[in-house]
């Protein structure tokens, strides 16, 4: 969810049901509507975002609507009575740190390296980079104002940009 949303962890925390909103459900089409986080020191939902430009709507492209189907089918699964999007087991909000934990396990052990929920951020700004994705349209979908930012902070060179710059330049001549 957090490599396709590019949602900050603490912004996937407080989702309740009602912030997925679609506009073709069949389509698997809509938007999560970002207006809170969920402050991990002081366990709660705060009911304002990062900053201002936090607060926004995330377009759900099919391949997002699908994780979220599942999840829905997940919670619904659980019998929980809880508004909250991606609950715990109680049906409470999930711990940051356990997620953490278990975020970290789980990729040492499938890729070698431990990831973090705000790596996971990073991947989905470089996967959109790498898709040829404009800068300014990443900017907004992560909610910052200033496309500067996402430049320095989050666009690292991928590989497959890499190798496609590497055919670009191959396929031309300076000289001749």
């Amino acid at each position: 969810f957090l490599s396709l949303s590019g949602l900050r962890i603490g912004e996937f925390i407080a989702l309740n049901r009602e912030d997925i909103v679609w506009t073709d459900k069949t389509a698997l089409r809509g938007n999560i509507e970002v207006r809170k986080t969920f402050h991990i020191e002081r366990r709660k939902v705060v009911n304002s975002t990062k900053t201002e430009n936090s607060s926004r709507k995330v377009f759900i492209q099919p391949e997002l609507g699908a994780v979220i189907r599942e999840i829905e089918e997940y919670v619904s699964a659980q019998d929980l009575a809880t508004h909250i999007f991606f609950p715990d087991t109680n049906g409470d909000y999930m711990r940051y740190d356990a997620y953490r934990k278990y975020l970290g396990e789980i990729t040492e052990k499938v890729i070698g390296r431990r990831l973090t929920p705000h790596a996971l951020r990073h991947t989905h700004t470089s996967l959109l980079a790498e898709k040829g994705v404009p800068l300014e349209v990443i900017s907004r979908r992560l909610g910052h104002g200033d496309s500067e930012v996402t430049r320095q902070v989050y666009l690292h060179v991928t590989k497959g940009m890499e190798e496609s710059d590497n055919e670009l330049l191959s396929a031309i001549s300076l000289l001749t």
